[in-house]
């Protein structure tokens, strides 16, 4: 089997989005299956914090321009068998990577809020 292929992104309030994707390695062959199964349980609706299991956030707001349409969270989109080279900055597996997931969700997803830009 080979690796696989986390995909996210960050929709705003008015259904902008930014998508992303994380490719780990996947050791112990680990099915697309079970691991959807098991991130959307451990999100909120699909939801979480990005920083929180340290993958990329991939926020809307250029240049720290926050609007009432922005807020933290990124929505799981699925994962995939990929070839293409892992690429997270931690070197952890697709497990690795599951593991610290249910460890956020034990937490709790940690919300936070920036208030928006005024523009003159």
């Amino acid at each position: 089997m080979g690796n696989i292929k986390f995909n996210y992104l960050y929709r705003d309030g008015g259904n902008y989005k930014n998508w992303a994707d994380v490719t780990f390695f996947n050791p112990d062959n680990l099915s697309v299956h079970m691991l959807a199964r098991s991130f959307r349980a451990a999100f909120d609706d699909n939801l979480f914090i990005a920083h929180q299991v340290r993958i990329p956030e991939v926020f809307s707001f250029p240049d720290g321009i926050v609007t009432s349409d922005d807020h933290c969270y990124h929505e799981f989109d699925n994962v995939e068998i990929t070839e293409d080279i892992p690429n997270d900055l931690f070197v952890r597996s697709i497990g690795q990577f599951l593991a610290e997931v249910k460890a956020a969700a034990a937490i709790g997803w940690r919300a936070f809020y920036r208030e928006p830009t005024r523009t003159a």
